[in-house]
């Protein structure tokens, strides 16, 4: 009788170990199952209260638009109806922009996409237009006959046709203001700071489109980088020993340099830290 029930309490807890272990590991693999998903979703605000999971890192960057595509300037140029009308890019060329379209950039004081271009040369500029007209399937405006020292285009001269180029002088000046009602050149200093950024001893550039844009919702027309224009010694492009025309002033320049009146000129091959560019198309049909 004694064996018989050593027997049977032996048996039973075997059976109960064996039922405790299969409680346990149920127990366990449905917590972590659980908890891993309310770990995911928790740390994605993104997937709160969905069952979505997010995209995939190679599947973001096929929606993403770069420079080098055509539908990522799509809505970045402004009309200005002067003369037969032109479209000019509403923010300096960026970083982003130069960096990607022309597979390098010049040592800049401080590194971010949306920094505008610093240390580049009119005839940097002007190689970055060509290559913009081929990304977004125009004729290239400046035709030379090869790159010398320090990028200098030789025997260059102006195509006619549609393509991207740097803004004349005329046009430029007329982007500023034009016929606007708010003449910016006879406004006081504190309101010149709602639309630019200027009067720092060694401040650097700031982010394209941190200030007010002008009544063309145009930014950084006056301050942030002085621009290159299509205006050296009255001609549209560079000849021997000419200079070139930058307008606007810049993030070190003293309120009266970035009236509309002032006139700062350099050799086309300076690369300075406070001289950039914007760019100007004809009006496609």
């Amino acid at each position: 009788m004694n064996a018989l029930y050593k027997t049977c309490l032996s048996k039973n807890k075997t059976t109960i170990f064996f039922l405790l272990f299969l409680f346990l590991l149920n127990a366990c693999t449905h917590t972590t199952k659980s908890d891993s998903k309310d770990d995911y979703l928790d740390n994605d605000p993104h997937l709160k209260g969905s069952s979505e999971r997010p995209i995939s890192s190679s599947s973001f960057a096929e929606t993403t638009k770069s420079p080098t595509d055509s539908l990522f300037w799509k809505d970045r140029w402004v009309y200005i109806p002067f003369e037969e009308g032109f479209e000019l890019l509403s923010t300096e060329v960026t970083q982003e922009m130069y960096s990607s379209i022309m597979d390098t950039l010049p040592f800049q004081k401080d590194i971010h996409d949306s920094l505008p271009v610093i240390s580049v040369s009119w005839y940097d500029a002007a190689l970055f237009c060509n290559a913009l007209s081929k990304i977004l399937g125009l004729d290239s405006v400046y035709e030379y006959s090869s790159i010398g020292p320090k990028n200098t285009l030789l025997q260059l001269k102006i195509n006619q046709n549609n393509g991207v180029y740097l803004p004349s002088l005329n046009q430029w000046l007329y982007a500023l203001n034009g016929k606007s009602d708010t003449d910016l050149d006879s406004t006081t200093e504190d309101n010149l700071r709602v639309y630019a950024h200027f009067g720092g001893s060694n401040s650097g550039p700031i982010q394209v489109a941190q200030k007010q844009a002008n009544h063309w919702n145009l930014y950084d027309m006056f301050g942030n980088v002085e621009e290159w224009v299509a205006y050296c010694d009255g001609k549209p492009v560079p000849t021997n020993a000419s200079t070139c025309m930058v307008k606007g002033g810049s993030w070190a320049s003293p309120s009266h340099q970035l009236k509309s009146d002032f006139e700062k000129r350099q050799v086309p091959d300076t690369r300075s830290d406070t001289i950039g560019f914007r760019v100007a198309k004809n009006v496609t049909k």
